[in-house]
This record gives structure tokens, sequence and C-alpha cells, in this order.
């Protein structure tokens, strides 16, 4: 696989990811260790290896950060950026791939006592939405270009990355946006046409269920029903991300557009428009 149209081979750049990803993790485990030393009671706090601002900020850099959990409570954190939970056990960190938030991470584990120590490499940020400003990229650690997508599980044509144990690390594929743009245009006008198809029957549905509610119990309760069905529906798409047949289509997906959750891609941005639109019709 070589990231058709995009340049850059998957295939010939593996063994050196690997390799990178090696060095993290060496690195990762010299500082969980330091870090585990560190709250060793015999230590005294002048003395800690980690607690030092500059190696705070070396091993940040890095993307590598370092987080301890006493009696199931969080205690301690190199760097307020990574979302974790102040709970261990509503965390639900495991060791190796976890997606959090706002990326994804391989975690290594240990557990001292009452106390558990994770050390978090960051691999790839993933944002919700993806702008200007909160990017969906590697780790300048990887060098590897935005289009290539982590996978849990390995898909046909997908790129193993082993950790230093031997165990799979994570996948890498190319993404389907990015890796065949011949199409693009087509497929977007074929996505429109078939939103503009759903909302046309749901449209004329919700209409004629209204018409009736009018009939029988007046305008005013038939508006009331209207703007709770568009409203939640609405709300609930945004949440669960449903009609999952739209969802996964390119037409919602943040690469192209996207500045808030509530216009979290041009597809979003044209169905809340038309439904915009139609709610002012009916009023």
């Amino acid at each position: 696989m070589d990231g058709r149209g995009s340049g850059y081979d998957l295939d010939s750049a593996a063994p050196n990811i690997q390799e990178r990803f090696h060095l993290l993790e060496q690195e990762s485990q010299i500082a969980l260790n330091a870090l585990i030393a560190d709250f060793d009671a015999e230590v005294k706090p002048s003395e800690r290896v980690v607690s030092t601002i500059d190696q705070i900020h070396t091993i940040s850099n890095q993307g590598i950060f370092l987080f301890r959990y006493v009696n199931d409570s969080l205690n301690y954190w190199s760097d307020n950026s990574v979302p974790l939970y102040s709970s261990f056990q509503n965390s639900g960190l495991l060791a190796g791939l976890n997606l959090l938030d706002n990326g994804w991470y391989f975690a290594t584990i240990e557990i001292k006592n009452h106390a558990t120590f994770i050390s978090l490499i960051l691999l790839k940020s993933a944002y919700n939405i993806d702008n200007n400003y909160l990017q969906n990229s590697f780790h300048s650690n990887f060098n590897i270009p935005d289009h290539i997508d982590i996978k849990r599980e390995a898909i046909p044509e997908s790129v193993q990355i082993h950790s230093i144990q031997k165990n799979i690390a994570f996948n890498l594929v190319v993404n389907g946006v990015a890796s065949s743009t011949n199409n693009l245009g087509a497929r977007w006008w074929l996505q429109l046409a078939l939103l503009i198809a759903f909302l046309a029957v749901f449209l004329s549905i919700l209409r004629s269920g209204l018409s009736r509610i009018e009939k029988q119990f007046g305008w005013l309760v038939s508006l009331f029903t209207f703007l709770v069905i568009i409203l939640g529906l609405r709300y609930l798409s945004i949440v669960f991300a449903f009609p999952k047949m739209f969802y996964e289509l390119t037409f919602f997906g943040p690469a192209h557009y996207a500045t808030s959750n509530l216009f979290a891609s041009i597809g979003d941005f044209f169905l809340n428009s038309i439904l915009a639109f139609y709610v002012v019709k009916v009023i």
C-alpha cells in the first residue's frame, strides 16, 4: 500500500515508524521508573527526578505523560492536557492502545502497593472537530502525514506496528478520504442527493402527522409537537451520530469543514440550514 495519491509509502515507512515507537517506549519506561522511584517513601522531595520542571517539560515535548493514582484517585499528573478521569476505575485505561477524548495513546501501567503509575505516549491527536486550531495530526516524533489513521484491529491493507514485547501495538491504514480523491466530487453530489431525499421523505411524513394533530388538538399543540420533534431529533442525531448511514459518509466528516459541535461538517451545516428554513416556513 502506497498511500495512493499522497506520495507516502506506508509499507516502506513502517520499519522507521516502529523503530521510533520502540525508542519512545524505552523513554516512557525510563520516565515511569523514575516516577515510581520519586514516590518511594525514602526519597526526599528535593531529590525527586521527574518532578522537576525541566524534566516534565522534556518528557511532555516527547509526547510522554505521567500519572499516579492512589486508592483510585488521581494525585499526580505531569501535564494537564491529557483528559483523564480523577478515578482510575472510571478512566477505562488499559495497558496498550487507548482512545481518549483528544487522541490515541499507548499506555504502560504499573501497580505498586496502593498506587497505580501510568505512562502515556501520544500517537495521534483525535478531536471531534478538525480545523485550524484543533488538528488530527500525529505527534512530530513519527513524521507521519495526517491522512494515515490508527486502528485497533487489523483490516485489509493495514500495516501493523509492534511493541518491544513483539505484541501488536496498533495498526496504520490510509484514510479512505485521502487515499481516493478521483471521484470525490461525484461522491459528494451523490451523498447530497441521498440526504435531500431522506429529508424530503422525513419532512413529508412529519407534515402529514402534524396535520392530523392540528385538526384534532389545534395549531398551538401541532406547532409545539413539531418543534419538540425537530429540535429533539436534531439534538439526538448530533450526540449519537444518527442516522448512522449518513454520519459514516465523508459528507459528514470534519476533514473539509468544522466550526463547532453544531456545525461539525458540511453535512451538518447543510442539514441545520434546511431544518432552520423549514422551521421558519412552518412558523
